[in-house]
């Protein structure tokens, strides 16, 4: 409601106030015939004692008509001078009447208005169409929808005297009026005062509102004024017949104000600056210049800015046009500015040729630009903020070009660029920073896809600050660094940088950036990846650097290229202070992928301060250098040079793929051999053979995978030595005693082979020094000086002289038909001065026979064949008659009980190693495979058997009669029952036929599922009262019988009591320890059985790969004369068979066995219930190792090709090996049958039964027992059998063959825990 009210009592003031002015106002009609036209400025002077208001009503009015030339109107009261509402013309057809002068002579605001008016024609004179003279600036001048045209005088005039501002409303306001073709100034100020204040231009103000002027000959002269052009279009402006100095606008004074915003200049080609002044306020705001220009190639001439003063320009384009800016001492802000399409071809930069001022642009784009001289002129400050440069091309020395001044750039964005100045010298950027210090500051600067005839940015002068921070710089080809920093002493910080592809494709500029002299630079978290340069430093280059102060840290330098430095290049001045430390840190930087084409893949280090350098966790990976250090490389003196690379990390340098990590360049060399004492001694005319090898200073072999250093050459030279009374005078001439050939020689892959060095000489003592040749660095020859001491020649050599008197040595050389240097050589029959090839003699080597020598002399092996052969017959007779004795008394319990298959088996394998010496002496390869084929079978068979023998006795044997599986079978216990036969018998059939026991040994069925089978079924054949009987009274009886328990149906009291006592025994013991005995005894012929059956699988794979063996071998023995070799010993020539060498893996196989049977023997050696022949087994197996394997391993090793040796040593100590190892075997087995004594098991197993101690009543206690008297057959055979069900693996009886399995041989154990 209140705004309503408000709104209304407006709008009622306004109406009020036009009826009051309308009630002292007078109004007229002005027509083009009437009296009161013709004499206008009397009728106007008649009716002013109020406002006055002329409407001029026709279309047209001649103003060459008036009476007077000019109306001159003293202004009392507002006067409004009104057309039509086409507009009413004043014309003044070229002449010079009607023109006005108002006089303001009150200086009360009064207003004189013209409206709808235009005027036209008025005639070129130095009258002005219109002439405002004011004493203050208490007046209104106003000039609406109005067209001046065609004047050719100036067209008004504004004269006034102020000292001081009364009013702030302008004192001349134009709108919506066009200004076309006129000759001379639109406005012509002129502004007196006697007081001079900064603030005089106040006292006049301009202002044009939607006006356009085209084709005008200058328009605005201000003095001590403010002019405000808004929203105006103003084109075609040329330089008026005045001697201005401005097109547009130009004044003289120095307190001036103008403001130009929403306004376009277009099409503008003038011979004078569009603005020129000595100083000035000026703002431009949303104005488009374009199509600009100007003689003076400038568009704005700013003289000078005055304190207070400022050129402002903002949200404008300017499009086509010259340079913008011309001026001394100008402070400019630049904002939010489009410049583009603008080509200049002069020399004056493109935007500002101002001198000594401060420029700051921001917010502001430059796009299309091509020049011939830079952007700025280069004595100014300036302050670059949030700047766009696209496609912008430069013809200059720079584009952005600054002198002994600060400058700022920030987020400054340069794409699409070109520098195509003069070649070496053309930059985006050059900085010079003068003799005093000075400070370039570049933030956020992302620039790409630029071309320049030189660095990028370039940066020289004596002291300076350098800062490059989040900047992104890409895609730059240069002719020369992309950044080059030349200072003499520069503080330089680099953060957070990514300078990637760009190239420097000068070859006498170092780096993609560029450093030199007094260095402080720091280099952080910055990215260097894939910049190429065709000089050094792929990415940066240090170069006559006289003092630096380096921090690198957390950088990556990664593909970066250049010819040697591949990422770093550093090396010092000529001029170094080497008097100031300054601290360098390198530290966490990565070097991946450089490369560089000769030296240093990632570094390459030439600075002599670089050993104070902190080097800590940087990585050099996957370098590559063309010639040397594909990692880092460092010339010389790596002492001062390098920093301590061990604290860096080096993986996969590479120089042409092999690995190269770092090196400096050929540092010493080396020679082999050496001699002793530095004394060679040597045959004139002999050859020499000495290596050289060429190291770095890492003390790293050269490699030169290019052959860079191939053109150095190493030189051996030879000096006599003589003494005050030994000269070759002769005649004043003096006579080389020595002649050197093959003396030269060059290094390939670091090495120098002079293997072709002859040194003829006359006998005598000589000096060889060594000189090294077409290499121009030093390089220390870390040789001594060798004597040489030259012997006359062999006394199968020829003695021959040349041309010079030197002694040199030939072969005797014999007819061609003689084989020399194969099967024979050539005798001299001279011994001096001639070589008769006719006399000389061709004589055979060992080893060769005939008339040429062709003939091979073959080693007698028969005596040795027949004196091991001799040898082995009577054993080999012994062994068959041994096993015809086994098998004619195989009933016998000795023979039975330890296993007839098993001693027969162990006498063939015996059999045949002894067999197989009578093969020992072969000459052909079916000798050889019968020979290894039968030794490797015969000793495999010995080894298995008693293997097993040992085994089954460490696995079952006891230590006394309170071992839980002496327990299980001890007659206390089972009281003559025997479930163990069950498997050698037919009785199994009886136990499992209940079907319930039957299923229980199922082989598929586990353990655990038979035990608990068996368990439930125990009570159901205990209800049937089933007794187990003995048939055995005595030990004979026992082995007359199948040594079996017989399951039957009678039922007497003594098997009753044995149940009742077995059954008494668990209740005393109860089921905890009855349960573990068995488990114990469960795991050892678990054991057996699983052991047995490993060694009953591998040996057939054993014995399958040697005769697959033999038989690859003598397929692939075609050729025999391959196999045969020359001996040692006397040159003779003996087979060799291929088997030799395979057969040794098989001895090495038969040695582990023998260990694996002594380790298991020496369990067995305090044990009971073990055959005795375990321990004669275990006695012999030293023998074994002694004797057996190791020997043919020695003869392997030691004897080599000495076939003679092999087989007398070999054959011998084996065959007593095997025949001791036989003996301890068998002796038992023979001796107690012979004395009937064969089934007596108290004879060949060992069982003792002791009375308790009295004072500890144990047998377990230590002290020294008393055996019992008494006979232990029975628990003796009751444990035999036990052996012989753990032992068993296959069972053939009634014509039916069978496995048992372990699940068999538990479930029995099972069930005998049930029973008992």
């Amino acid at each position: 409601m209140n705004i309503i009210t408000q709104c209304l009592l407006y709008i009622y003031t306004l109406l009020l106030i036009n009826f009051i002015k309308s009630s002292y106002e007078k109004e007229f009609t002005i027509r083009s015939n009437d009296s009161s036209f013709y004499d206008l400025s009397v009728f106007i002077r008649n009716n002013l004692e109020e406002d006055l208001v002329l409407y001029f009503v026709n279309d047209y009015y001649d103003l060459s008509v008036v009476k007077e030339f000019k109306w001159d109107i003293n202004i009392m009261h507002d006067i409004y001078f009104i057309g039509n509402k086409n507009g009413t013309i004043f014309d003044y057809k070229k002449g010079q009447k009607g023109n006005f002068t108002l006089i303001y002579s009150r200086g009360k605001g009064e207003t004189v208005k013209f409206e709808n008016i235009i005027f036209q024609n008025y005639y070129k004179s130095d009258v002005n169409a219109i002439n405002i003279n004011a004493s203050t600036d208490m007046f209104h001048f106003e000039m609406n929808n109005c067209t001046v045209r065609n004047i050719e005088a100036k067209f008004l005039l504004v004269d006034l005297i102020c000292n001081k501002q009364m009013q702030i409303d302008p004192q001349v306001i134009i709108r919506n009026s066009n200004f076309y073709n006129n000759e001379k100034r639109v406005t012509y100020v002129n502004h007196q005062h006697d007081i001079d204040s900064e603030e005089l231009y106040k006292c006049a103000t301009i202002k044009y509102e939607n006006c356009n002027f085209i084709h005008n000959k200058g328009l605005i002269y201000s003095h001590y004024s403010q002019f405000f052009f808004d929203n105006c279009y103003i084109s075609d402006i040329v330089k008026d017949s005045e001697d201005s100095i401005g097109s547009f606008y130009y004044d003289y004074s120095n307190r001036d104000v103008l403001s130009i915003k929403n306004s376009i200049f277009e099409n503008i080609n003038s011979d004078l600056p569009i603005i020129a002044s000595d100083s000035i306020t000026l703002e431009i705001n949303n104005t488009t210049f374009k199509n600009c220009y100007s003689k003076y190639g400038y568009l704005l001439n700013i003289g000078s800015i005055f304190k207070g003063h400022h050129f402002y320009i903002s949200n404008s384009i300017i499009e086509n046009s010259g340079t913008f800016l011309h001026g001394n001492y100008v402070n400019c802000e630049i904002k939010n500015c489009i410049f583009k399409n603008i080509t200049v071809e002069n020399s004056i930069p493109a935007l500002s040729d101002a001198k000594y001022s401060d420029i700051k642009i921001s917010d502001t784009v430059f796009e299309n630009l091509n020049i011939n001289n830079g952007l700025f002129e280069e004595e100014s400050r300036y302050i670059l903020n949030n700047i766009i440069l696209n496609n912008v091309k430069s013809n200059s020395k720079a584009f952005i070009h600054v002198i002994y001044q600060n400058i700022e750039f920030n987020n400054i964005e340069i794409n699409n660029f070109e520098c195509t100045g003069e070649g070496g010298y053309s930059s985006l950027i050059l900085y010079d920073s003068g003799e005093a210090y000075s400070k370039m500051s570049i933030k956020n600067l992302k620039t790409q896809n630029g071309i320049s005839n030189g660095p990028l940015i370039k940066i020289i002068g004596n002291n300076n600050e350098i800062l490059l921070e989040d900047s992104y710089i890409n895609n730059i080809i240069s002719y020369g660094s992309i950044i080059s920093n030349e200072s003499e002493n520069s503080k330089v910080t680099i953060s957070n940088v990514n300078f990637s592809d760009n190239s420097n494709n000068s070859k006498l500029d170092c780096g993609g950036i560029y450093f030199s002299n007094d260095l402080n630079i720091s280099i952080k978290n910055s990215k260097f990846i894939n910049n190429n340069s065709k000089s050094n430093g792929g990415a940066i280059c240090f170069d006559e650097i006289s003092n630096l102060e380096l921090n690198l840290l957390s950088n990556e330098f990664y593909k970066n290229r250049a010819v040697n430095g591949g990422a770093l290049y550093i090396r010092s001045g000529k001029i170094i202070n080497m008097n100031e430390n300054k601290t360098i840190t390198i530290e966490n930087n990565t070097f991946s992928d450089n490369s560089a084409d000769n030296f240093g893949g990632a570094l390459y280090s030439e600075f002599h301060k670089m050993y104070l350098a902190k080097a800590i966790n940087n990585t050099f990976s996957y370098n590559k250098a063309g010639i040397l250090g594909g990692g880092v490389f460092s010339p010389n003196s790596i002492s001062e040079n390098l920093f301590n690379i061990e604290d860096c990390t080096f993986l996969n340098n590479t120089v042409n793929s092999y690995i190269n990590n770092y090196t400096s360049k050929p540092s010493y060399i080396l020679m082999k051999p050496e001699f002793p004492d530095n004394l060679i001694q040597i045959i004139t005319g002999t050859y020499l053979n000495l290596n050289f090898t060429l190291y770095d200073e890492f003390d790293n072999l050269i490699e030169d995978i290019t052959k860079y250093y191939s053109s150095m050459t190493l030189k051996v030279v030879l000096e006599e030595q003589k003494d005050d009374n030994n000269s070759n005078n002769e005649n004043g001439l003096n006579h080389l005693n020595y002649q050197l050939i093959g003396n030269v020689g060059s290094f390939i892959r670091g090495r120098c082979e002079l293997n072709n060095l002859r040194i003829y000489a006359n006998p005598n003592k000589y000096n060889i020094k060594f000189k090294i040749e077409n290499y121009n660095d030093d390089i220390e020859i870390r040789i001594m000086d060798l004597k040489v001491l030259v012997s006359s020649c062999n006394s199968n050599q020829i003695k021959m002289y040349n041309k010079n008197k030197i002694l040199y040595c030939e072969n005797p050389k014999c007819d061609e038909t003689c084989p020399i240097n194969t099967s024979a050589y050539c005798q001299s029959y001279y011994n001096d001065t001639f070589n008769d090839i006719k006399k000389n003699k061709c004589v055979c080597n060992e080893g060769w026979k005939g008339d040429f020598c062709s003939e091979k002399i073959f080693f007698d092996l028969s005596k040795i064949r027949n004196f091991v052969v001799a040898i082995h017959i009577p054993i080999l007779f012994i062994v068959a008659a041994y096993i015809l004795f086994i098998t004619y008394n195989k009933n016998q319990s000795i023979i039975e009980n330890q296993g007839f298959y098993k001693i027969l088996i162990l006498s063939l394998g015996l059999f045949l190693f002894f067999l197989s010496n009578c093969f020992v002496a072969y000459s052909n390869y079916t000798g050889c495979a019968i020979y290894f084929s039968l030794k490797n079978i015969g000793i495999s068979l010995l080894l298995i058997i008693e293997y097993i023998y040992i085994i089954i006795a460490s696995n079952l044997g006891v230590l006394n009669e309170e071992d839980v599986k002496f327990k299980f079978v001890n007659k206390e216990y089972t009281s003559n029952i025997d479930i163990f036969t069950s498997f050698s018998s037919q009785n199994i059939k009886g136990i499992a036929s209940e079907p319930k026991i039957h299923e229980t040994l199922n082989e598929n069925q586990t353990t655990q599922e038979l035990d608990k089978k068996i368990n439930s079924s125990s009570n159901k054949r205990l209800s049937k009262k089933w007794t187990i009987t003995s048939n055995v009274d005595n030990y004979n009886d026992l082995n007359n019988t199948e040594k079996s328990y017989i399951i039957n149906d009678n039922i007497n009291g003594s098997n009753i009591d044995n149940v009742n006592k077995q059954k008494q025994w668990n209740n005393n013991h109860g089921e905890h320890n009855k349960h573990k005995i068995y488990k114990h005894i469960k795991r050892s012929v678990k054991q057996v059985h699983i052991i047995l059956v490993e060694v009953y699988s591998l040996y057939p794979v054993y014995f399958c790969s040697l005769i697959l063996l033999a038989v690859i071998y003598y397929f692939s023995n075609s050729n025999s004369y391959d196999n045969i070799i020359q001996t040692e010993m006397d040159g003779k020539w003996i087979y060799k068979c291929k088997m030799e060498d395979t057969n040794i893996i098989y001895t090495v196989v038969h040695f582990l066995m023998l260990l694996a049977i002594l380790i298991n023997g020496r369990k067995t050696s305090n044990l009971e219930c073990v055959f005795k022949c375990t321990k004669y087994i275990t006695y012999s197996i030293y023998v074994g190792i002694a004797l057996g394997p190791s020997v043919s391993i020695v003869n392997y090793v030691g004897f080599g090709n000495q076939r003679y040796l092999i087989i007398t040593f070999e054959s011998i100590l084996n065959s007593i090996c095997y025949l001791i190892m036989f003996i301890f075997f068998s002796w038992d087995k023979i001796y107690y049958i012979l004395i009937n004594e064969g089934n007596n098991p108290n004879k060949y197993f060992i069982y003792n039964e002791y009375e308790k101690c009295t004072i500890h009543n144990s047998v377990t206690c230590g002290c020294k027992l008393e055996p019992k008297k008494q006979d232990n057959s029975v628990i003796i055979l009751k444990y035999i059998n036990f052996y012989k069900f753990c032992s068993t693996l296959f069972e053939f009886k009634g014509g039916q063959f069978r496995h048992i399995n372990k699940n068999y041989k538990l479930s029995a154990i099972s069930l005998n825990e049930e029973f008992f």
